[in-house]
């Protein structure tokens, strides 16, 4: 069963349309849209440029560091950046 990300960018939305100021609350929804871009950023760079599946091991920093390297694209290379 292969899990959709779109859910936690739904949730951190939720989280941040609450209104609630805990900072606990307002992390949880920060750490769900990372996850939800680092994985649509793994998807897009297996899907759209053909890079394999990125190791479990170090899969954030192999994502962030293949956009960063990118040096024909900007666009990539702010995304390795904000992903940072």
């Amino acid at each position: 069963m292969t899990f959709d990300w779109v859910h936690y960018l739904r949730i951190a939305k939720d989280i941040k349309t609450s209104g609630d100021k805990d900072e606990a609350i307002l992390r949880t929804a920060v750490s769900r849209a990372y996850y939800f871009a680092i994985h649509l950023a793994a998807k897009n760079a297996q899907e759209k440029h053909g890079h394999l599946p990125f190791p479990v091991k170090d899969f954030h920093s192999s994502v962030i560091e293949f956009y960063k390297s990118d040096m024909l694209n900007p666009n990539h290379q702010l995304a390795g950046k904000l992903l940072r």
